[in-house]
């Protein structure tokens, strides 16, 4: 079947096909899982299972044994391994040993080691020069935002004390004097009378 669009010729029987295909590919992934799922239990069902002893006290845990299954299989839960040795969460957790793992700086790629203290241990990774580096970028950036805050304050603050108190008195008196930068502009004097040459302005006594 070909269908025309826009011009062009689109082959529906190979897109349904592939469409098929797709879903035959998310069926077998979903039964997949769910297998996973499955093994997972028998998983910890076949641990609990040979650990009777460790349960039964008298036989100290296999430290390296305990170690092996923490750090190496995950598909493991730390409840499914503390509850084959007869532990709880806590004590399984001060038994294992910290690993030390080999990684890359996130930042540049550089190789460096960094020590897992427990699974959820999952902190970024960075080389000691891109640590240093972002030390300073905030502590920069820490000191930009306490000079703009102060800025902040004085402004919202108004005028230093004392600003108003040397200029002359507003026309408004309500609004206090004028500041000493803000002197306002001198007033044109009086016209001159031609006959009594007094300002025009002046009382007449």
């Amino acid at each position: 079947m070909t269908t025309t669009t826009n011009g062009s010729d689109l082959d529906g029987a190979l897109l349904i096909d592939a469409i098929r295909r797709l879903r035959d590919a998310e069926q077998a992934a979903a039964a997949a899982r769910s297998r996973a799922a499955v093994a997972k239990e028998e998983l910890a069902l076949t641990l609990f299972a040979t650990t009777e002893p460790y349960r039964a006290g008298g036989v100290p845990p296999p430290l390296d044994t305990i170690d092996h299954l923490y750090w190496d299989v995950r598909d493991l839960r730390i409840t499914d391994i503390a509850r084959a040795f007869g532990l709880t969460n806590a004590q399984l957790t001060k038994l294992v040993q910290p690993r030390t793992e080999s990684a890359r700086c996130q930042r540049c790629g550089r190789d460096v080691e960094v020590v897992r203290r427990n699974r959820r241990d999952s902190r970024d990774v960075h080389c000691r020069p891109c640590e240093e580096a972002e030390s300073d970028r905030l502590a920069a950036e820490r000191m930009r935002r306490e000079l703009e805050s102060a800025r902040f304050d004085d402004d919202r603050d108004g005028p230093p004390a004392g600003a108003y108190d040397d200029g002359p008195a507003s026309p408004l008196g309500h609004l206090g004097a004028y500041p000493a930068w803000d002197v306002p502009p001198p007033q044109h004097p009086d016209p001159i009378c031609d006959v009594c040459n007094a300002p025009s302005g002046a009382p007449d006594w």
